[in-house]
């Protein structure tokens, strides 16, 4: 396995653990916002 792989693999699987922990923190902060429209 070439070493230009790893290093190319490496911040791509890093990026979409970033975007999948973003978008999970969007989705509780939207779940929230939503519940305190509904009491609102």
């Amino acid at each position: 396995m070439p070493m230009g792989y790893v290093y190319m693999a490496v911040p791509i699987s890093g990026v979409f653990f970033v975007l999948f922990g973003l978008g999970h923190i969007a989705a509780i902060v939207l779940e929230k916002a939503e519940e305190v429209e509904q009491k609102g």
